[in-house]
């Protein structure tokens, strides 16, 4: 049965508490810390040890939380001006289909993207349609 050192949290295989007795001398001097939840502030535990004193939630309930919080954020939306929530690393600017159709079918919104397509196969290809590539048309006399 392996366990873990109150201390210093070294795997001990020994049914014991501490893995040395100074571990067990300068666990008994820490001082112990009331450590409460960040999300519901329940108190957690005593903390002692390294470990215990760096957990920030009481429960994977709480801990989900926290994640969510982290990663997500509230957005509002170009078209619809409502409050949305999207993850923080996604580029996502409209809350639903419906919305970004709308924004799709806006004109200065065709011109700009069909300007920047172009650009992006000038600068890959050297072309500003894809139908201008000798590959392509390759494919297309085939049929």
């Amino acid at each position: 049965m392996k366990n873990h050192c109150k201390n210093c949290n070294k795997f001990i295989s020994k049914n014991k508490e501490y893995c040395s007795d100074n571990c067990k001398k300068e666990f008994n001097k820490k001082e112990i810390l009331e450590i409460k939840c960040i999300i519901c502030n329940k108190i957690i535990y005593k903390g002692t040890s390294k470990y215990e004193q760096k957990r920030k939630t009481c429960s994977m309930k709480c801990r989900d939380i926290l994640k969510k919080q982290k990663k997500w954020e509230i957005r509002t939306c170009k078209v619809c001006e409502n409050k949305f929530e999207a993850r923080k690393i996604t580029k996502k600017e409209m809350c639903s289909d419906e919305c970004r159709k709308i924004w799709a079918a806006m004109p200065e919104n065709k011109e700009y993207r069909l300007q920047r397509t172009k650009e992006e196969l000038i600068k890959k290809y050297g072309v500003d349609a894809t139908f201008k590539l000798e590959s392509v048309q390759k494919k297309y006399k085939k049929f």
